[in-house]
C-alpha cells in the first residue's frame, strides 16, 4: 500500500505579504472600484438617455397625433356636407369653407395649403389667391395623394412627396350619391413642422411609407435621397451609427402611415467618459509605480517589531523560557511586550506546579478508570484472554490490543467531546471484544450520515445501551443482533441502539420511563438513568434517552447538533 503525499505547505514572510497586499490587492481593488463607478455612470447614463428619448419621442408622437387628427376631423366635416363641390363664383361659399379650414389651421399650429379638385382633379376652390397653370399641371399628374385616396376613401390618406421640398399630402375622397364628386387635399410643407419639432433636444425624424422623410432637424440621420438611414430603420434601444453611440425610439402614429424617430446621441459624453478613464489609469500606474519602489522599506518598517515578536516566539518554543521581549515602539507593542513576559512568567510557574500534580493525575485518573469500566467486563475479557492463549495466540494478541485502546480511551476525562466519528470507531473496537467472545452467536452493524461524522458528542453514550443489550439478549436468546445508527433529523441527532433481543416487558419498559424522568434513579437500570442524566443536564430536559419496543429494545439518544 502507498504512503499518502503529504501537502506541502509553504509559508512567505508577513513582509512579503505585505508587499503583496500593497501590490496587489490595494491597487487591483482600487482598479475593481474605478471600473464599477465607471459601469454604474455608464448604466446610469444610458438608461437617463434612454427614458428621455423615449419621453420625447412620446410627447412629438402625441403633437403630431393630434395634428393630424384636427384635420381628419376637418376633411370629414367637410365631406358631410351638401354641395361641397360647387362653382367657384360663390363667395358665401368659399367663405364658410375657408372659415373652418383656418380654425382648424389655428387650433393644430400648423398652416396647410387646402385644395378643393373636382373629379378631374381641377382645382375648383383653394386658400390661395392664385393657382399657376404649371402648378396645375403638377397637381394632375404628380400628387401620388390622389391616387392613395383612390385606393381606399374610406378614411383619410397620406403621403409624402419624393425630392429636396418636403411636402407632407393629406387627402380624402368627396362623394355625392355614391360616386367620386371630388377630392380634398391638404399640403402642409417641411417648415411648418420646423416651428414645433425643432427646438427638441434629439435628433428627430417624420418619415412616411417606404420611410420617406417629412421632417427631420439634422441630414445625420436621412441618406442620400431622402430617406431615413437604412440603419436606423425599424431601430429602438442603443445603437451604433457612423461612429456614434445613440439611443433610437419609434412610433408608428395609429391613424395614419407616420413613423417618428428620436435619437439621443450618447457620443459625447461616452468620450468624456473614456478620457476619465483613461486619465484615472495613468494616474493609478504612476501610483503603481512609486509605490513599487518604496514597497520593500515600508514593509520592513511596519513589519519591525512584529519580525522581533516572532523571534522570540521561534525561541520559546525551542525550550528557552529564559528569554524577554523588549519593545517600546509604540504604547499597544508596549502592553503586548509587558503582557507575553507576565505570561511567560506565569507559564514558568504553572509548569513547575504541573509537575508536582502529575502523579496526583494520574493516580485520580486510575480512580476514574475503575469506575467508568464495569468490573465483570474487564474480568471476563481477561479470563476469555487467558482461555484463548491456549488455543490462539493470534486472537489473544487482538483482544489485548483493543482491550488496551479501550483503556486509553477510557482514561481520559468521561465528560471530553470527541467527534462521533471517533465515538464509534472505539465503539467498534468493544464490539470486536463481544464479537471474540460470543463468536457467530453475535454480530453487530454501525452506520453514520456522513452529515454528522464531524459532529461533537459526549463519550461512551452508547456503550452502556450496547452493555444493557447484550446482558438481557443473551439471557433469552442463543443468537443476538445489535445494530447503531446515527442520523441527522432536523437540527438534532438521534444516537440508535436497536437489538434482536426478547424485548422489554410493557410494565417493565413503563417504570424505566418512568425512572429516566425522575430527578432519583429508583431501578437497578444504572447505566441507562446515567446515560439520560449525563445528556439532560448536558444539553437540556428536551434531550435524553426514550426507549420503545419492536421485535427488540430500540434506545434511541437525542441531543443537539454541535461543532468544533
Amino acid at each position: 500500500m502507498k504512503n499518502p503525499k503529504k501537502e506541502v505547505r509553504t509559508t512567505i514572510p508577513l513582509k512579503d505579504n505585505l508587499k503583496q497586499i500593497l501590490i496587489k490587492h490595494f491597487f487591483l481593488k482600487v482598479l475593481e472600484v474605478e471600473f464599477i463607478t465607471i459601469l454604474v455612470v455608464v448604466v446610469v447614463i444610458l438608461s437617463w438617455g434612454i427614458y428621455h428619448n423615449h419621453q420625447v419621442n412620446r410627447s412629438m408622437s402625441n403633437t403630431l397625433t393630434e395634428i393630424m387628427q384636427n384635420y381628419d376631423d376637418f376633411l370629414t366635416a367637410l365631406c358631410d356636407m351638401d354641395n361641397v363641390i360647387v362653382p367657384k363664383t360663390s363667395t358665401i361659399w368659399r367663405h364658410n369653407i375657408l372659415k373652418k379650414f383656418y380654425e382648424t389651421s389655428f387650433k393644430t399650429k400648423v398652416s396647410a395649403d387646402f385644395y378643393i379638385l373636382d373629379k378631374n382633379r381641377q382645382v375648383v376652390a383653394s386658400n390661395r389667391e392664385y393657382i399657376s397653370a404649371e402648378e396645375q399641371s403638377t397637381i394632375f399628374l404628380q400628387w401620388e395623394i390622389i391616387d392613395k385616396i383612390l385606393q381606399d376613401p374610406q378614411k383619410m390618406q397620406v403621403s409624402v412627396s419624393k425630392g429636396k421640398e418636403k411636402n407632407l399630402f393629406l387627402g380624402k375622397v368627396v362623394e355625392n350619391r355614391g360616386a367620386i364628386a371630388g377630392y380634398l387635399v391638404l399640403q402642409i410643407e417641411e417648415r411648418e413642422f420646423k416651428k414645433i419639432f425643432s427646438e427638441f433636444p434629439t435628433g428627430v425624424v417624420i418619415a412616411g411609407q417606404e420611410y420617406w422623410t417629412v421632417f427631420s432637424n439634422t441630414s445625420h440621420f436621412v441618406d442620400n435621397i431622402g430617406r431615413l438611414n437604412e440603419r436606423l430603420r425599424g431601430q429602438s434601444g442603443i445603437a451604433f451609427f457612423k461612429g456614434g453611440i445613440y439611443a433610437v425610439s419609434s412610433f408608428i402614429l395609429k391613424q395614419v402611415p407616420l413613423q417618428v424617430y428620436t435619437m439621443f446621441d450618447y457620443t459625447e459624453i461616452m468620450k468624456l467618459l473614456l478620457i476619465v478613464l483613461l486619465t484615472s489609469l495613468i494616474i493609478l500606474a504612476f501610483l503603481f509605480w512609486i509605490g513599487r519602489t518604496n514597497v520593500d522599506k515600508l514593509a520592513l518598517d511596519f513589519t519591525r517589531d512584529i519580525r522581533l515578536l516572532n523571534q522570540v516566539f521561534l525561541e520559546v518554543t525551542s525550550g528557552n523560557l529564559e528569554i524577554d521581549l523588549d519593545i517600546h515602539s509604540s504604547e499597544e507593542w508596549e502592553n503586548i511586550s509587558q503582557g507575553f513576559n507576565e505570561m511567560l512568567e506565569s507559564l514558568k510557574k504553572q509548569m513547575t506546579k504541573n509537575r508536582e500534580l502529575a502523579e496526583m493525575v494520574a493516580y485520580e485518573q486510575i480512580k476514574q478508570l475503575k469506575s467508568q469500566f464495569k468490573s465483570h467486563f474487564l474480568f471476563n475479557t481477561l479470563d476469555n484472554i487467558r482461555f484463548i492463549c491456549r488455543i490462539s495466540p493470534e486472537l489473544a494478541e487482538s483482544m489485548i490490543v483493543l482491550l488496551s485502546k479501550l483503556l486509553r480511551y477510557h482514561a481520559v476525562d468521561r465528560n471530553e467531546k470527541v467527534s462521533l466519528q471517533e465515538d464509534l470507531e472505539y465503539l467498534k473496537m468493544y464490539f470486536e471484544i463481544i464479537k471474540i467472545r460470543f463468536g457467530d452467536a453475535f454480530h453487530y452493524s454501525i452506520e453514520i450520515d456522513q452529515a454528522v461524522e464531524e459532529c461533537l458528542v459526549l463519550k461512551q453514550l452508547l456503550q452502556p445501551l450496547v452493555e444493557n443489550a447484550i446482558k438481557y439478549g443473551f439471557e433469552w436468546k442463543e443468537k443476538i443482533e445489535v445494530m447503531i445508527r446515527a442520523e441527522k433529523v432536523g437540527d438534532e441527532i438521534h444516537l440508535i441502539c436497536r437489538d434482536t433481543g426478547p424485548g422489554m416487558a410493557k410494565e417493565i419498559l413503563r417504570k424505566i420511563q418512568k425512572n429516566l424522568s425522575s430527578a432519583e434513579n429508583k431501578t437497578a437500570h444504572l447505566g441507562l438513568y446515567n446515560v439520560n442524566r449525563r445528556v439532560q443536564l448536558t444539553y437540556g430536559s428536551k434531550y435524553g434517552l426514550f426507549l420503545e419496543n419492536e421485535s427488540g429494545v430500540i434506545a434511541t439518544i437525542k441531543i443537539p447538533i454541535e461543532k468544533d
